[in-house]
């Protein structure tokens, strides 16, 4: 089983740098490769100095590279204008290995708490489908990642792609806890709901409702009967720690060394 880091905590660290992430792939890489990772899931990179970069990164350091991530506009009018930087990015990830490419539909405004309209959501359908077949067409499979804003409203948009696309799922099992009201047998709900189209599997751990410093098996939610699910039903899936940062995470820890006990505690609950 490949269990690897994702790009976020990283570009967290460097963006309160006022610096890029994509500018340090060969340090990340190669903390990520100390920490015991067998890959790194990146934001795709749509240019050429950035892939050049991080193709090096990957080869140096020896690692994987099965998915990428990527947030994409969806909801509104022309939005299959930017599949094209969205499909030549992929097809260049493809070529280093990536098979999947994590999709993110776009909120309307990041932190804020607007919902999309039911044209807004019926437009996004129709756009998500598009993608995933232009990427299909390409032999990358699409999966579909949600934060918690898609819960809102009786999860009104997470409803209505898992029901009206035949998507692939990026199970993140924090946001849907937290977009939940804080509750772990969402969590569980969800899993048994739509379990038979899990893909990929980002992990992420809190205590009280704050991220925790490193990933770890038992927090607000127990990682127990998810790690079960995977073992049994998808065990050769791509799996990303993406122990992020908020207001109110310790910071006792190097970066490597979180992503060490991270990778440690994700081992030992996957193998």
């Amino acid at each position: 089983m490949q269990i690897g880091i994702g790009a976020w905590r990283w570009a967290q660290h460097y963006t309160k740098q006022s610096q890029r992430l994509e500018d340090h792939y060969d340090e990340v890489l190669g903390s990520v490769k100390a920490a015991g990772a067998d890959s790194f899931e990146p934001f795709l990179p749509v240019h050429e100095a950035d892939q050049e970069r991080l193709a090096v990164a990957l080869q140096k350091h020896g690692l994987a590279m099965p998915s990428t991530y990527r947030n994409v506009r969806l909801h509104e009018p022309d939005s299959e204008e930017s599949f094209e930087e969205v499909l030549a990015a992929a097809r260049w990830a493809y070529g280093m290995g990536a098979r999947q490419l994590s999709v993110n539909a776009e909120p309307i405004a990041w932190g804020q708490p607007l919902d999309k309209t039911d044209e807004q959501l019926t437009r996004q359908i129709a756009t998500f489908n598009a993608l995933q077949k232009a990427l299909a067409d390409e032999g990358i499979l699409v999966t579909y990642h949600i934060h918690d804003a898609e819960l809102r409203q009786g999860a009104r948009e997470f409803l209505t792609m898992i029901t009206h696309t035949r998507v692939w799922f990026c199970f993140d099992p924090h946001w849907i806890y937290r977009g939940c009201g804080n509750s772990e047998i969402s969590v569980q709900t969800i899993l048994k709901l739509y379990g038979s189209r899990l893909q990929a599997l980002h992990l992420r751990q809190s205590e009280g409702g704050i991220f925790t410093e490193a990933f770890q098996q038992i927090g607000d939610i127990d990682y127990t009967d998810i790690s079960a699910f995977v073992r049994i039903h998808c065990p050769h899936i791509p799996i990303f720690v993406e122990q992020g940062w908020e207001a109110g995470t310790p910071e006792t820890l190097t970066r490597a060394e979180s992503d060490r006990r991270s990778i440690a505690a994700a081992r030992a609950l996957f193998g």
